[in-house]
């Protein structure tokens, strides 16, 4: 592997302090060459409040943008389950809704 260039996907100083500390990362290239980058973010390592990121890059990691911003940002659909004894909620992220 050979470093051809260095740059910042995701500026710690500029969010609060509760996702200050981004750990866990991981790359992927999707077929059509855009990179998306997903990590964990949170007030310390581990934290009770941490939450997940997701960004993406068309430009070969030139500039991010972020396509989730956490757990937050999810929409909940809820439904009957095959039984019919009870309601299963589950969450998306809403850019997938």
């Amino acid at each position: 592997m050979r470093i051809t260039s260095r740059g910042t996907l995701y500026n710690a100083r500029a969010v609060p302090s509760t996702a200050r500390f981004a750990t866990f990362p991981s790359l992927e290239r999707l077929p059509s060459g855009r990179l998306l980058a997903a990590f964990r973010v949170g007030s310390s390592k581990d934290s009770s409040n941490e939450d997940m990121r997701v960004v993406a890059s068309d430009n070969e990691g030139v500039t991010w943008h972020t396509i989730f911003g956490g757990f937050s940002e999810t929409v909940c659909f809820q439904t009957s389950n095959r039984a019919g004894t009870g309601i299963v909620s589950f969450h998306i992220p809403a850019f997938l809704a």
